[in-house]
């Protein structure tokens, strides 16, 4: 948590993608740090979790999306596309 903060704040990313479940800090504080700083506030956060009441909390605190597992990679690309606001894969 604290090593991706530091990260975040060094080379902010177009977006996070953040378990809740994590060794040092949980997703929940990190995601509280990054939006308290100005500058990581406006980083899309995605939340991922088996759980939720924390995925809601984690919108309360400020995430944008959530995730709860088990989950599909083709649900987590298209939430992260609107997040990040690219046009969907032409279907075939």
């Amino acid at each position: 948590g604290q090593a991706a903060l530091e990260e975040a704040r060094a080379r902010p990313p177009d977006l996070v993608v953040l378990d809740i479940m994590m060794p040092d800090m949980n997703g929940l504080a990190v995601l509280s740090h990054l939006k308290a700083d100005p500058a990581t506030r406006d980083i899309p956060v995605v939340i991922v979790t088996g759980y939720r009441e924390a995925a809601e909390e984690a919108l309360e605190r400020g995430a944008k999306a959530y995730f709860l597992k088990p989950f599909r990679i083709p649900d987590i690309l298209e939430k992260v596309r609107q997040q990040l606001k690219i046009p969907p894969f032409p279907k075939k």
